[in-house]
């Protein structure tokens, strides 16, 4: 995205942003909202095979573990996998 393009993203959305508080749209906006987001669906959506997945882990694992002490220290792993989940609720 150029600068112009970025610029003017920002300046429409915070027109969009002004005029949703001004006007009261919030219902309108999220209306919006929901029969756009999936608009994309019709497309095959992008997935991750096992191998890419587990570099995607190896790659955020210091930086996850770090977030993942500081603000939920109480918990093993910041991002369960469907694995730890089902041995949770076991």
């Amino acid at each position: 995205m150029s600068a112009l393009q970025t610029s003017l993203t920002r300046y429409f959305s915070i027109c969009f942003g002004w005029a949703v508080k001004r006007f009261n749209l919030l219902p309108w906006q999220r209306r919006i909202y929901d029969r756009n987001w999936n608009l994309p669906a019709r497309f095959k959506k992008p997935k991750l095979n096992d191998r890419q997945a587990a570099r995607v882990r190896e790659l955020n694992a210091e930086t996850n573990e770090k977030l993942r002490a500081l603000v939920f220290p109480d918990e093993p792993t910041l991002f369960p996998s469907a694995r730890h989940i089902a041995e949770a609720h076991k």
